[in-house]
């Protein structure tokens, strides 16, 4: 499902809930915006070893200039009825929006491997 929202007004969501948070993931507290900095600046060519080794510190990839290390998260997610609200959405790294994500992603799938049991209980007589 495509996203509801205009990229116009994605931006500016993404632009309020990185200020809100202070750059910080809402999760482990690394510090993206800082992060970011480097990362966009010129320091980060002459010091990329240096710089790649924090990266896997914190499980992020070595981005090439101008990747994000940052993303915004649905606190309630959408397929649970969350909406796209500032209250509703948060900072996170990378690493810790990959985790959240993979977690959701294991639940949705055994939801339905539940519902098949509770058929399959119900055809079966059992309760």
């Amino acid at each position: 499902m495509p996203h509801p929202l205009s990229a116009k007004r994605h931006q500016r969501f993404r632009e309020a809930v990185f200020r809100r948070d202070h750059g910080l993931c809402t999760l482990c507290g690394l510090d993206c915006g800082r992060l970011q900095a480097v990362l966009d600046s010129d320091l980060y060519r002459y010091h990329y070893n240096e710089i790649r080794k924090i990266l896997r510190e914190h499980g992020l990839p070595a981005p090439a200039r101008g990747y994000r290390v940052w993303q915004i998260d649905h606190v309630v997610p959408i397929t649970r009825g969350g909406r796209t609200l500032l209250s509703n959405l948060r900072l996170l790294c990378l690493t810790c929006h990959k985790a959240v994500t993979k977690d959701l992603k294991k639940q949705l799938v055994t939801v339905p491997d539940k519902i098949r049991d509770l058929e399959i209980n119900r055809a079966h007589g059992q309760s």
